[in-house]
């Protein structure tokens, strides 16, 4: 695999500092978030869950599972934030990660790198010649090269917390995922039994083949719907969906709002 395997996309850089009290209800959520709190605690609910980052606190979470962040101190909350997508091929790196949490004060250059990121997204409406577009994806590119040097981070390797053919397997997913690949089909191709992926499936990511295959649907849906240009009928289809109808079913049984509401909020995103 080579480096422009990586394939890096920003929806938002910001700088917040909110008051105590204050709550913030999430809807779309297109991308990983990557947060680093520099004053206050900063909470959130994952899966019915609170947890809570303090000062000096870098968190990076796959944003299905975050549904409220609130400050949780009694002073103003101070943190930088990243939502964007990194896929290596054609896979998401964090696709099946539930959160990564880093402890330890980022160096000031990292700091200046995403504060120079935020400073170009608020001046987005400028970046209008080549190579404004050239020095912004560069920065994008210098600072995630920063982030994973400072987690220990391997993009070419994949977060080495499955087993290599589980990553195989969520690769043919991805590569098949228009047909609707079967396990059968996939376990051959691998030349182990059925049986032993279903296996390997539940123990690294407590998930049944046909969970797994949703999953990567839906978030390959919601790339598509935001990153694409596509129609959700066009969606439906790359996702292995002959029935746009069944897809609006399934999105919104598992998002919580149609694929039509997702696109149209995400565009305000940008």
């Amino acid at each position: 695999m080579l480096v422009n395997d990586i394939q890096i996309d920003v929806f938002w850089a910001k700088h917040w500092v909110v008051p105590p009290l204050w709550r913030y209800q999430r809807v779309v959520r297109p991308s990983t978030t990557i947060w680093y709190v520099q004053k206050g605690t900063l909470a959130y609910e994952e899966n019915q869950h609170t947890a809570y980052l303090n000062p000096g606190t870098l968190a990076l979470l796959p944003v299905e599972h975050v549904s409220t962040i609130w400050n949780a101190s009694d002073e103003d909350l101070d943190y930088l934030s990243l939502g964007c997508t990194i896929l290596v091929g054609n896979h998401d790196l964090f696709e099946f990660e539930n959160h990564i949490i880093y402890d330890g004060s980022l160096p000031q250059y990292i700091v200046e790198c995403w504060c120079d990121i935020i400073e170009l997204m608020e001046n987005a409406h400028k970046i209008k010649a080549t190579v404004d577009r050239l020095f912004f994806t560069a920065k994008v590119h210098l600072l995630c090269a920063y982030l994973f040097e400072h987690m220990n981070l391997d993009p070419m390797k994949g977060t080495g917390r499955f087993d290599h053919r589980v990553q195989q397997l969520l690769e043919i997913i991805h590569r098949d995922l228009a047909t609707n690949p079967k396990l059968k089909d996939i376990a051959q191709e691998l030349y182990v039994s059925e049986s032993h992926l279903r296996n390997l499936l539940k123990k690294e990511l407590g998930l049944s083949f046909r969970q797994t295959l949703l999953r990567v649907k839906m978030r390959q849906a919601k790339h598509l719907l935001v990153k694409s240009g596509l129609s959700v009928g066009e969606v439906a289809l790359k996702v292995g969906y002959s029935d746009h109808r069944h897809f609006t079913r399934a999105f919104t049984l598992m998002e919580g709002i149609s694929p039509s509401r997702y696109q149209k909020l995400a565009a305000q995103l940008k």
